[in-house]
This record gives structure tokens, sequence and C-alpha cells, in this order.
């Protein structure tokens, strides 16, 4: 420059810092103020004789930012501006401790201010300084030497100054065999395709907020020593090999990348230098079932040294090279900042500015004097709440302390604690009494005893009372017992919608026979290997339909004849067990071969108790049937109502998706109660001007997000139908973003594990397993595919739940005990 003062252009890592200072002044992200509190026993004239040694030996204390002609950033030594130290008297800094800070102005002045304070118990030393100039290893070296030249030692002026490592840096950038090398290994190492580790939000709130936590972690530090001292490994490599199991467990991914950072000084003469040589460098794990805690930490080690050695090479060179990209921070602090003194006296450091992350999740580790450890959480409340950061931290816990040996499998490591355990042991609390001798029949009886007129189903202007439909179910049911067939043989049951989806059913399951249920718009083909693949004797249903799918069986009755069969309209005195067969389902599964789920009468029962609950059913409500016939959803419709001795609305196929004609009926029949699949309902939530309907459930899909509808409740439903419908419920009470899958229901207990069964701590990903009194028989004929899917309940070995159904749906608990949707195992796809 023309002034000949000492000049130098910026680094690329002071330029981002540059860049966004001027363009956001105001903002704290690289402010650093510190406050040191000293014992009162410390001479602050002495003290203050000492920065003046200390900082005369930095020049990067003594730079101003300015452009050249050109306008590109210069840094400019200004030595003829003196720094000036005060000292000041302060009756109480607690008070005053969060207003003394400064802000700094690359554009207008010198960024670092530092102060000294007499109180009446401690003396003060405020720090404060402006990233660009300062790291966390600056900031120690300046501690050590202010300890120094407070004894009386001489401190001898850098002989590498930060202008020189610029320098350096710029000429290695700009095309060296260092530069070229560290690319290579770049791209040998982070090719990693588009993996995206991030963790799912659990808050959406507009106002972005920026919390500072901090955790003494609960660890076993003698183990932990063990570990180190037989394996080798570091405890920055220790350290960040298990947040990245962690990662991997919260995001449900197998591959995970973040960032990390290193304070730069690889070059020996740099030892002593003040400036900001901080380096952001990528971290990538890949995690497979035979990893062993010694491969965890020789990848750990590769990843981490590799990258340090090719830091030339900078995090934004190889996100525009690679595409990689980094939400999150992890940075293994050790003992920086933890062992500070003065004249003798220890020394404390308060970071007056404790929430300026610019990640979502940063998380640095200190290690504190007497060992121990210490975790520093910054996070972005608004997307994440306390109690998963709670969660984070216990299972980073968890990890740690279940770390033994380095010929350990991964596999064999813990991801929960004690406490955490206990929260999804109390999400599971779902017991509820009723009588578990009793079937769905038992509940139809007594209102047929009970409300023998009250109108049981209704189809357009046909209307059949509690006794008309007893007296039909009965003839069917003699029709079948006269036939030969009883408990455990399966009717084929085909029909358009009507009626008889109630009548027909009923009477199969009084003959002690299940039913199933086909549906018309299935091909015929698939219709022809269902009945034959269940064994069906006997076929009800319409004629037309029976003829052209080309349905055959030992038996057939067409309903047309039902009402005028010479059959009795008394019962037909056949005992109906809670373990027999109720419904016979056809699911297509991933392979595509329909398998055939047997779901038992006390299944049902059990849901459709828990079903009239919550969408408080009673003898008045008038419930829509929306569902197919061979939907699962059709068991909620019929069977809540009749153990609600409600009544049954079935909705003629031609208004179904006509929301105009839909409400009409709705409002005409004031209809309080219906399930309809997600979009429809969705749709109909929408639209609906009913102000009779109290309640309605949707399900079958993922619910897009939605204002609560005024005047009804709606309710998201997930469950297989392996588990007789649903299993999850949540009321929609609110606009989401991600709207959960909700809370167990009675007697239904859940587990998310990992890929090998063991159970994961609320906020981490991994799949659904099912236990409780829902869980059907199984598939028929299916042995092999049972034995995968339907396991013995390694949680729980009470005989309502010591089976769980495997659902292969990715799954997370949130921390309120409600369940998350992520995607399926077979696909991985985040919504």
């Amino acid at each position: 420059m023309s002034n000949g003062l000492k000049s130098t252009p910026l680094s690329q890592s002071q330029m981002g810092i540059y860049v966004e200072s001027i363009q956001h002044p105001n903002s704290l992200v690289y402010h650093m103020p510190f406050l040191y509190t000293l014992d009162k026993s410390i001479d602050l004239e002495r003290l203050r004789a000492a920065i003046y040694r200390v900082i005369e030996a930095h020049p990067a204390f003594y730079s101003y930012y300015t452009t050249d002609d050109n306008g590109e950033p210069l840094i400019v030594e200004r030595k003829d501006l003196p720094i000036v130290v005060d000292i000041q008297s302060v009756a109480d800094m607690d008070a005053m401790k969060h207003d003394i800070a400064q802000r700094f102005d690359l554009a207008e002045g010198r960024p670092v201010h530092i102060a000294l304070y007499s109180g009446k118990e401690h003396n003060y030393m405020l720090f404060e300084v402006h990233h660009i100039v300062c790291d966390g290893a600056s900031a120690s070296i300046l501690m050590d030497e202010l300890d120094r030249a407070y004894r009386g030692e001489d401190i001898e002026p850098e002989d590498y100054t930060f202008y020189d490592v610029t320098a350096e840096e710029l000429r290695l950038r700009a095309g060296s065999q260092d530069y070229d090398e560290a690319r290579r290994w770049h791209e040998e190492n982070f090719n990693v395709g588009d993996v995206d580790t991030q963790i799912i939000a659990d808050r959406n709130d507009k106002e972005h907020r920026v919390v500072h936590a901090e955790y003494d972690l609960n660890l076993d530090l003698d183990s932990l020593r063990n570990l180190m001292d037989t394996t080798g490994v570091k405890p920055g490599t220790l350290f960040t090999s298990a947040f990245a199991l962690l990662m991997s467990k919260f995001t449900g991914d197998d591959q995970v990348l973040f960032s990390t950072i290193w304070h730069g000084r690889g070059d020996r003469r740099m030892a002593r230098t003040m400036g900001m040589f901080v380096k952001t460098l990528p971290v990538y794990y890949a995690f497979n079932n035979d990893m062993t805690i010694a491969e965890l930490f020789a990848h750990g080690d590769k990843i981490i040294k590799g990258a340090r050695k090719h830091s030339i090479f900078s995090f934004a060179d190889a996100n525009a090279a690679l595409g990689i990209k980094s939400n999150y921070l992890f940075v293994y602090q050790g003992y920086l900042f933890n062992n500070m003194s003065i004249g003798g006296y220890p020394v404390s450091m308060l970071d007056l500015e404790d929430s300026a992350t610019t990640e979502p999740l940063a998380v640095q580790i200190y290690q504190e004097r007497d060992g121990s450890y210490r975790a520093v959480v910054e996070y972005f409340a608004h997307l994440y709440s306390d109690a998963l950061i709670h969660q984070l931290v216990h299972s980073f816990e968890a990890i740690l302390n279940s770390m033994k040996d380095g010929a350990q499998s991964i596999n064999e490591l813990s991801f929960i604690t004690s406490e955490q355990e206990a929260l999804l042991d109390s999400f599971n609390a779902t017991e509820r009494d009723y009588d578990t001798s009793k079937t769905i029949l038992d509940y139809f009886a007594q209102y047929v005893a009970q409300t023998p007129d009250h109108p049981a189903v209704v189809y357009k202007d046909r209307a059949y009372s509690y006794r008309e439909v007893d007296e039909l179910s009965n003839k069917i049911a003699h029709r079948i017992h006269r036939a030969g067939l009883g408990r455990n043989d399966v009717v084929a049951v085909i029909i358009p919608r009507s009626e008889w989806m109630m009548i027909a059913s009923l009477g199969v399951l009084k003959a002690g026979c299940g039913y199933e249920p086909l549906d018309p718009s299935y091909p015929r083909e698939r219709l022809q290997f269902m009945t034959a693949d269940a064994g069906v004797r006997m076929i009800i249903g319409d004629a037309e339909l029976i003829a052209s799918m080309e349905l055959t069986a030992d038996n057939i009755l067409y309903t047309s004849d039902i009402a005028s069969m010479n059959e009795p309209a008394t019962p037909v005195g056949v005992e109906v067990l809670p373990s027999d067969l109720f419904i016979m389902l056809y699911t297509s599964g991933s392979t595509g071969v329909p398998k055939g789920c047997m779901i038992e009468h006390r299944n049902v029962l059990a849901f459709a108790l828990s079903h009239s609950r919550i969408c408080d059913i009673q003898g008045e409500s008038r419930v829509a049937a929306y569902a197919s016939y061979g939907f699962d959803a059709s068991l909620m419709d019929t069977y809540g109502t009749i153990v609600s001795g409600a009544t049954l609305h079935i909705i003629a196929e031609e208004i179904r998706l006509d929301f105009v004609a839909l409400n009409d009926y709705f409002l005409k029949h004031r209809i309080t109660t219906s399930f309809m699949t997600t979009q429809v309902g969705f749709q109909f939530a929408t639209a609906c001007e009913s102000p009779y309907l109290k309640t309605l459930m949707v399900g079958g899909e993922k619910l897009a997000s939605i204002e609560p509808p005024k005047g009804f409740k709606l309710f998201n439903a997930y469950g297989p139908t392996e588990c007789c419908v649903y299993t999850n419920v949540y009321n929609v009470a609110k606009y989401e973003d991600n709207i959960p899958i909700g809370k167990a229901l009675p007697n239904i207990k859940l587990y998310v594990v990992d890929g090998n069964g063991r159970r994961l701590p609320a906020g981490a990903v991994g799949e659904l397993w099912v236990a409780g009194h829902q869980v059907s028989r199984g598939y028929l004929n299916r042995e092999e595919q049972m034995a995968k899917v339907f396991t013995a309940n390694p949680f729980n070995d009470d005989d309502a739940y010591n089976r769980v159904y495997h659902t292969g749906d990715i799954v997370r608990y949130l921390t309120d005990g409600n369940v998350q949707f992520v995607g399926r195992r077979d696909g991985q796809v985040k919504i």
C-alpha cells in the first residue's frame, strides 16, 4: 500500500468471516467475548502491564481490515493506533456482565477490546475479540503468556506471524503439489453421493432461536481410560466416533457426514502464533454389522488425520467439487480453557455470547480439571426440543459407557440408558381392563336384548334393526352349520356395498367360522388364488359377482336367497371362543404374493372397544361405513358400531367420491363418526359442512399438513393389517409440518429397534415392532414369512405381549410418547 503499512490479503477462512461480517455488521456469530474471573489478590496494574507486553508480541491484535484500490479485502497492521486497557471498579459483575461487551465493525475499528474490573470478591478481565483475528487456541496462548508476563518473564515477539501463515496458504492454494494431493485425497474419501445427515426436526417454530446448554457427562472414566490405553485411541477420535454412531441411530442411516474443526496449527512454527487458523473439516463414517470398535477407531483416525493433513483443500472446496455438506458440528476441545491460571491462582472463563452457532446442532466436548467431561450443546430451538437434545446426550453417554475393548462389535453397544428405557416403558403403560372372555358376538347379543328395535344398519332406503339383523344372520349361521362348517373354517363373502356387509359377516361368525371378504375390484385371478389358498368351502355373495369372477366352492349361498331361506331365525348354539378365527384378510406385501392374515375374535374385540372409546361412539351415534369391505378399516366401521349399540350407515358406491353428495348424506342422516382413506379424508375435512359430525378418522397414507377442522375432531391413524386395523392414533389439534401417527392404543406396546433388534431411545430412528392384544395369529400357509415377522418379544414375556410383529416401517418415538412415521425399511424415504 502507498502508506507503507504492512498488509496482506485474507486467507480463505478469514475471507468467509470477513464477507459475512460486513454483510451482517450486527451479527454476534463471530463475536468472542470472554470474561475471566481472577483471584482478588491479582494486582490489576501489574496485569495491565503484562497485557500490554503480550499483545505487543502479536501483530494480530494490531490488525485493521480495509480494501485495496480494487476493492479487495486486506489486513493492515496499525501499531500507530494503541490498544488501551481500562481498569474499572464494579459492584456486582453478575448484574452487568452481559452489558459490558461491545460490538465489532470490521469496516470501522480494531477488532479487539480488553478491560479489567475490580470487584468486591474477585477481579475480572474482559477479553473480547473478533473471530477473524483469534481462535480458541489463540485465546489459550494469550492466557498462558499473560501468566508468564505477570510473573515477570519476557515475552518474545512472534517469529512466524499470521501474515506469514496467510501468505503461505495463498501460495499453496494458487497451485501446488500439496493442493493437488489434498484434492485427490478428498475425492478418494468423500465421494459419498448425497449423504445428508440430518435429524428430523420435532419442532417448527417461526421464530429462529438458538439455545446453549451444558451437560456434565455421566461417564465411567476408569473404563474409558482403560479403553484408550488398550486400543491406543486418542480422546478426539474416541468421542468423534461415538458421535458418528449417535448420528447414525438418530437419523436411521448407516452413513453419516458432519463437520469438525481443527486449530490448524500443524506447522510447529505456529505454536505461539496469534490469529484465526481454525479449519472446518469433513468427517464421514460408514457402518456395517461386522465393524469392531478397533475398526471404528481406525477409520476415525484415518479420516480425522487425513483431513487435517490435507486441510489446504478446504471444506468449501470439497463442497464445490464433491457436493458434500454438513448440517452438524462436533468438536473435541479437551482441556481447552480448563487449566488456566495467573500468578499461581486458577482462572475461570465465561463466554458471554454462548448461542451464536450457525449450525442446527453443534456439540463440543471439554475435559475438566478432575478428568470428567462436559458437553456444550448449541442447537436451533425452533427445530429441536430441549427434550430431544436430552435424549441425544443420554444416548451419547450410553454409547461411550458400553465401549469396552477393541474386539467388541459395534452391534454390542448400547444406545439407551436406564433413564431412557424408563421413559419408553412409560409410553407402553397402556393396560386397560376389559372382559377378555367376551367376543363381538356377545356385545351384539347384548344390544339385541337391550335395544332390539334400534337400527343396526342402514343402506340407502333400507334399514334393519338389531333384531332383524340378528334373525337374518342366524339364518345364515344355520345354513353354514348345516353344511358342516365350523371352527377355523373360512367362508368367502363377495358382495357389492350393501347391508350384507354387516349381516353376512355376523352370520359367518355365529357359525363359528371366519369370513374372507372379497373385493370385487380385484382381478379374477387374485380372488381365485385367495379362495383356494384359504381352503374356502363355502361362498356367500351376489350371484352375478360369483359368476363373473368364476368362483367355485362346495357350498354357495346367494344373498338374494337369504331372506326366504327355510332356516331357523334363532341362535345356532355354536360356542365361539376369543381365540377363534374372525376374518381372513389378504395383503400383498413386498413380494406381491397375497398373504392371508388370520385375525382372531380377541384381536377385533380389543380393537373395537378402543376405537369406540377414541371416537366416543354411543348408542345414538351414526357411523358411516366408508371403507371397502375387503379393507381392514371395514372392521372399525362395523364392529366399532356393534360394541356400542350404534347404527352403521353403508355409504353407497356412487357417492363415495362425490363430496357434495357425501356431505348431503352426512347432513340428512346426521352422521357423527366416519373413517376415510387419507387423501379423501383430507379433502372432506376441508369441505365438510355438517354440524353433526363429531369424529373423522383418516389412515392408510401419510397425512399432509392441515389446519384442524372446526366442529369435529380429526384423527390420524396408523397400523398394519397384521395388528388389526390401527395401533396408533393422533388427534390433529394444531397445524403441523410433520403430523405424527400418534400414541399406542390401549393394550398395545410399541418398540422402536435397530437392525439388531435392540431398543432405541426416543428420537432415534428404527423399525417399529408391535405387541399386544391386537397382534394377529399370523399368516396362513406362510411359515417362512411368519418366522421373519412374528417373533418372541425380547422385552416382555407376559402372555398378552409375548409376541411382536415386525412392521417394516421406520419410525421414531417423540419425547411425548407419540410416534412419527419416517419411511419404509425397504424404501427408507424420509417424510
